[in-house]
């Protein structure tokens, strides 16, 4: 596999009537939409929720899927991209190309893979083009632009993630 590349995916809220929610559902059209040729044809690393989103496409082939954790705790981007950065340099990828939310979400997710791979790969953004906000998540941070925004600076000033 040496030289080829690998999608990571990750998902964005979830709600109690629709699990995978709306923005997970609309995250993996956009991918489908601006890039069918990688989406039919490149292996993908995701997080359950857009592993919901994708099983029933013949092509798709996913090679990791990145659970919630069993106890329940939240899984925070970081963690989720441990597991698929360290996956994905064992099994010798050298560029991923990160399928996530596209308002800050997504800078943020590129800025922590690059970190974490430590220059071992490339690492870049794939577009999806506009993807809601899901007023029904659980996770209140991804019901609206301003809540991401006020979850971003939570986070900076205190160093918490999740609820």
């Amino acid at each position: 596999m040496a030289g080829s590349r690998v999608v990571i995916g990750l998902s964005f809220g979830y709600g109690e009537k629709d699990a995978l929610g709306i923005s997970n559902r609309m995250l993996i059209e956009g991918f489908r939409k601006h890039h069918p040729v990688i989406f039919d044809n490149t292996p993908m690393l995701l997080q359950e929720e857009l592993y919901e989103c994708v099983k029933d496409f013949p092509m798709v082939r996913v090679e990791l899927i990145i659970h919630a954790n069993r106890d329940g705790t939240y899984l925070d981007t970081e963690t989720v991209l441990r597991k698929a950065v360290g996956f994905a340099k064992r099994h010798s990828y050298t560029e991923v190309l990160i399928l996530a939310h596209p308002f800050l979400h997504r800078w943020y997710t590129v800025q922590k893979a690059r970190a974490i791979a430590g220059g071992s790969m490339k690492i870049k953004a794939l577009k999806t083009g506009w993807v809601p906000f899901d007023s029904k998540s659980h996770q209140w941070w991804t019901r609206s632009p301003l809540h991401l925004l006020a979850y971003v600076l939570r986070t900076a000033f205190t160093g918490r993630h999740g609820p």
